[in-house]
């Protein structure tokens, strides 16, 4: 590639003939001037001179990349902009163990397994997921990738992962921190919506099915699942009920012939249900009450019918109205027993909770990276941001929380590691909650401080701003998902009762 001095960019600083540096590459934007969006008067500013400075103050570095198509050299005597490492240098934008920290959880093989983890992200699944995020389109495509790689086993429940290969490595050496990391990492994206669009239905929906459904159907679709090809959705909650899943009125009456259930009522705002294939439904087969509730593998089609719904943080979510109108379902796809499925919903929330805590950890920490990054680029009053007291109080209240919540959801997750799924619900439903309610309250905060420290840019979709935008926006959508902060609050203190010594008194 060519090289030019500074004298000789200089010339070219006129209309019809301009050219800026930007890092060490220089830009022929002659044709691109009277297109550029922010106006040609922009450009006239800085043509002939080295604009790295205005640049970042205008634009994310992925910006270039669609421009490199008009690079005509390089700058003599400047080097190129550093290639950012795989793991992140910027202050609390990883966890302690990845910036050089030593933590009894972690090893070589998860942080091995984490490298692989985000290359393939980045290459094979952030530039179509970028797009899907704006255009809410089906991402159907994006199931079978994630399938080829190994990932949805161990998405779904990292005991699922033994026997596998995952991404090139033994899924036998798998344990609940790989799941964990994996949540994460998928999070780290910032792009929430799509994320869900691809992940959150299988994540919650495929559980009842491995723990409940009768052969040869558990193995069968749960296999579909794994490879990418079929997908499943969880649906529970009614326009009636959200919480109260004891009231719900989604009816399933058997035939007369005893074959088939009738299945008739509505399920509303299930993620990712206009692209599901499966959905697992709580039903009520029986009396008022949770007693009469149970749970039922409904497949795709005569008498399901989906209506996509607009939410407030994402179009990419394929969140639905779900309608079911006699559809009939073989009685073999009851999971668990009649009248039983309180305890198929109780089993699942569990992992649930704990799978979005680490989702919103993941969110959380990318907004802390990008605060501490655009608090270092954005100059105000001659000096950056980071020079500023005020902005450094806020980035210590996001980063000491942040990390508070990730040590507790390191403690819990090495329990997983420890216990049986019995000891699991007896010991850890209540901290899960807690847990989970720290976490959401956390995120929250940890949003609002980042678009004080953004301004203006973080309530805009596209640009400097866009994570923080997306986060904040998603923030709120997790301190609903798998019970709200109220519920998760009142039972994280009703399970804490339980083992409460009665005769315990001052």
């Amino acid at each position: 590639m060519k090289s030019f001095t500074k004298e000789e960019v200089s010339q070219h600083n006129k209309e019809g003939d301009l050219w800026i540096v930007v890092d060490n590459k220089v830009y022929d934007l002659s044709k691109f001037q009277n297109m550029h969006p922010g106006g040609a008067g922009i450009l006239a500013t800085v043509g002939g001179c080295d604009a790295t400075e205005e640049f970042y103050e205008l634009h994310r570095k992925q910006v270039l990349d669609r421009y490199q198509h008009f690079v005509v050299g390089t700058l003599a005597g400047k080097s190129a902009r550093k290639e950012e490492p795989i793991f992140s240098k910027i202050p609390f934008g990883e966890q302690s163990y990845l910036q050089g920290w030593k933590n009894p959880y972690y090893n070589d093989h998860h942080v091995e397994f984490q490298k692989r983890l985000r290359i393939f992200l980045q290459k094979e699944i952030y530039p179509t997921l970028s797009k899907l995020e704006q255009s809410g389109r089906h991402p159907k495509k994006l199931y079978k990738r994630i399938g080829d790689a190994g990932l949805w086993p161990l998405r779904i429940g990292f005991h699922n992962s033994h026997g596998r290969n995952i991404l090139g490595m033994d899924g036998d050496k798998f344990d609940a921190f790989h799941e964990k990391i994996c949540h994460e990492e998928f999070a780290r994206m910032a792009l929430p919506g799509a994320v869900d669009g691809i992940t959150a239905g299988n994540l919650i929906g495929t559980q009842p099915i491995l723990n409940f459904a009768k052969e040869p159907h558990r193995t069968k679709i749960t296999e579909e699942i794994f490879a990418g090809t079929k997908s499943v959705v969880l649906c529970i909650t009614e326009p009636y009920v959200g919480s109260d899943v004891a009231n719900l009125r989604c009816t399933a009456v058997k035939s007369k012939c005893g074959k088939f259930y009738i299945v008739n009522g509505l399920k509303k705002w299930i993620t990712n249900g206009t692209f599901a294939d499966y959905f697992t439904t709580a039903v009520r087969t029986g009396p008022k009450g949770m007693k009469g509730v149970s749970m039922l593998l409904v497949p795709k089609g005569p008498g399901v019918t989906t209506k996509k719904m607009t939410t407030s943080y994402s179009r990419a979510a394929g969140t639905a109205l779900v309608c079911y109108d006699n559809a009939k379902v073989p009685v073999e796809y009851l999971l668990g027993k009649e009248n039983r499925g309180f305890q198929v919903i109780v089993r699942n929330f569990n992992h649930e909770r704990w799978m979005i805590v680490n989702q919103v950890l993941g969110l959380a920490r990318t907004v802390v990276e990008e605060c501490f990054r655009w608090a270092n680029q954005r100059r105000v009053f001659g000096k950056n941001l980071l020079a500023q007291p005020v902005i450094r109080n806020k980035l210590s209240h996001m980063c000491s929380e942040l990390e508070s919540v990730s040590a507790w959801q390191d403690s819990i997750t090495a329990q997983l590691n420890w216990m049986t799924l019995d000891q699991e619900a007896k010991y850890l439903a209540g901290p899960i909650a807690l847990l989970k309610l720290r976490a959401t309250t956390v995120c929250e905060k940890i949003c609002g401080e980042a678009i004080q420290i953004f301004g203006g840019r973080a309530v805009t979709k596209q640009g400097m701003g866009g994570v923080v935008e997306r986060a904040r926006a998603a923030c709120k959508i997790f301190s609903v998902y798998g019970g709200s902060e109220e519920i998760m609050g009142d039972l994280g203190i009703r399970q804490a009762m339980k083992s409460i010594d009665k005769n315990a008194k001052l």
